[in-house]
């Protein structure tokens, strides 16, 4: 399974983060199984990962002022990036700006055995959705023409695009 999370804001990839080590850890899991692939894309202004870290714990804990200072002194003392890491093992890539989804796409259907299946689910812009929506219907088009892998696709709007 291949995971890939596009976010031009750092508390949702921490959030994300923080959600994979919660289910890991969940289920007795030191890191991600190997056939569990991650990809964290930042597409956000300059990466200040460590100024917004400090800023969403300190939102957290606006009803405790003592919490906010123990918080700042906390992040100050830490690398959540290295700790991301060596918590989930080597099948998490991290990079900088937007992937290109086409081409992922592209090669996870290329990449696919005979005979099976592949659902790609899909939310982001109107871009990445359009993008994204003709290079699963070139590749159901291909099935048609007597292809034999399936594809499925499922696409979520934006609340706020």
């Amino acid at each position: 399974m291949r995971i890939v999370l596009a976010t031009r804001d750092v508390a949702t990839r921490q959030w994300f983060e923080q959600t994979v080590r919660q289910l890991l850890a969940e289920q007795g899991l030191s890191k991600l199984p190997s056939f569990i692939e991650i990809e964290l894309h930042y597409t956000g202004p300059g990466e200040t990962g460590a100024v917004s870290e400090v800023t969403s714990r300190i939102c957290e804990a606006q009803d405790d002022p003592e919490k906010a200072l123990d918080t700042l002194r906390a992040s100050s003392d830490r690398d959540s990036d290295s700790e991301f890491h060596s918590g989930l093992g080597g099948s998490l890539k991290r990079s900088e700006g937007r992937p290109d989804m086409v081409a992922l796409v592209q090669s996870e259907i290329a990449a696919g055995p005979s005979n099976s299946q592949l659902g790609v689910f899909v939310c982001g812009p109107l871009s990445m959705q359009g993008g994204v929506s003709n290079a699963v219907a070139f590749a159901q088009v291909e099935m048609l023409k007597g292809g034999s892998r399936d594809v499925y696709q499922h696409m979520e709007h934006f609340s706020w695009a």
